[in-house]
């Protein structure tokens, strides 16, 4: 079992952490749904990078809560952990 820390809106964003955009679902009618609806399972099965990959130095620092606060910042999910390689993103290929 690998256990990684799921960082709350308080938490400081670190160059080490990892994060990950959630993937909604949104309908005709305007609402979002966070979960399949076929397996009840959380719709966010993206892999995940290194913040220094995806944020600037400038959110190095800041709470979780300030980043997902700025207007037009995309809505990330953000870890502190060992992440096995088969669940990171490999920028060099893409996967």
């Amino acid at each position: 079992m690998i256990s990684i820390q799921l960082l709350g809106q308080g938490d400081t964003i670190l160059p080490t952490d990892w994060c990950r955009p959630l993937d909604y679902l949104y309908t005709e009618f305007g609402e979002l749904h966070l979960t399949n609806a076929y397996s009840g399972k959380p719709i966010n099965h993206l892999r995940w990078l290194r913040v220094s990959d995806v944020l600037g130095d400038c959110w190095f620092g800041k709470t979780v809560g300030q980043y997902h606060s700025f207007p037009g910042a995309g809505f990330l999910e953000f870890v502190r952990g060992h992440i096995p390689p088969s669940h990171q993103f490999d920028t060099c290929r893409g996967t």
